[in-house]
C-alpha cells in the first residue's frame, strides 16, 4: 500500500507539471518562418566553427551551460578540436524536422533534427587510421567513409538534435544539442519541458519513425 500511495503521489507531480506546458499553436506561415530562423543561424554557426570564431560560436549559445562549463573552458575545448586535426569542417547541413513549440515560464523551447556532413583532415596517415577505426565504431556516427579527394581525411554524415530556446520573441535564439545524459546530471532544461522534447526524441530515434 505504502507503495502504491508513493507511485501514486509521483505521478500526481508530473502529471501536474505536464499540464503547465503549452504547446504555442503556429500557422504553416509562422512554422516556415521559424525554420527559415534556424538556417539563418545554423549557417552563421558554422561558419563560425569553420573559421574558428569561437566568440560567434559561443554567442548563440544556450547561456545556461555556462553553468556547467565556462566560456573559457568551451573555448579551450572546441580549440582542441584543430589541435587533435590538421582542419575540421563542416561542409553541409539541412533541417529535416522542426517539434512543436513549447511555452513555460516565459520562454519557449523546441527541437529540430538536422543532417550534417564534416570533414576531418588528420595531421598524418597514422592519426588517419586510428581516426577513422574510432569514428567507425562510435555508434553516434552512421556514415563513415575516407575522403579520396584529400589525403588523410575522414568525411562524416551523421543526424543531430538541438534544442532551440527563446525568450519574449521567436526571433532570437539560443541553441544546445540534445544530450539526454546532460540533461538529467544538471538541471538546465525545465524537467516538464525535458519530459515532452525526450518524448520526441524517443520518437525520432525509434526505428518506426520515418522522417
Amino acid at each position: 500500500m505504502k507503495k502504491i500511495i508513493q507511485y501514486l503521489f509521483c505521478f500526481s507531480i508530473i502529471f501536474s507539471c505536464a499540464n503547465d506546458v503549452e504547446y504555442s499553436r503556429m500557422t504553416e506561415k509562422e512554422k516556415d518562418g521559424l525554420i527559415e530562423i534556424f538556417k539563418r543561424d545554423l549557417e552563421v554557426l558554422n561558419n563560425a566553427t569553420n573559421s574558428r570564431d569561437f566568440d560567434v560560436v559561443l554567442s548563440y549559445t544556450y547561456p545556461k551551460l555556462f553553468e556547467i562549463n565556462s566560456r573559457q573552458e568551451l573555448t579551450e575545448f572546441m580549440e582542441s578540436l584543430f589541435i587533435t586535426f590538421k582542419d575540421f569542417k563542416v561542409i553541409d547541413w539541412k533541417i529535416e524536422y522542426i517539434h512543436p513549440v513549447i511555452k513555460y515560464d516565459s520562454h519557449q523551447y523546441t527541437m529540430f533534427s538536422y543532417q550534417v556532413k564534416s570533414v576531418f583532415e588528420c595531421n598524418n596517415e597514422n592519426d588517419f587510421d586510428i581516426f577513422f577505426q574510432a569514428l567507425k565504431e562510435d555508434n553516434d556516427y552512421k556514415n563513415v567513409k575516407k575522403d579520396f579527394l584529400n589525403t588523410n581525411s575522414i568525411i562524416v554524415e551523421e543526424m543531430r538534435l538541438m534544442v532551440a530556446v527563446s525568450q519574449k520573441n521567436f526571433s532570437k535564439w539560443k541553441y544546445i544539442e540534445w544530450k539526454e545524459d546532460l540533461f538529467k546530471k544538471h538541471n538546465i532544461i525545465p524537467p516538464n519541458v525535458l519530459i515532452k522534447l525526450k518524448q520526441r526524441s524517443n520518437l525520432y530515434y525509434s526505428k518506426d519513425y520515418q522522417r
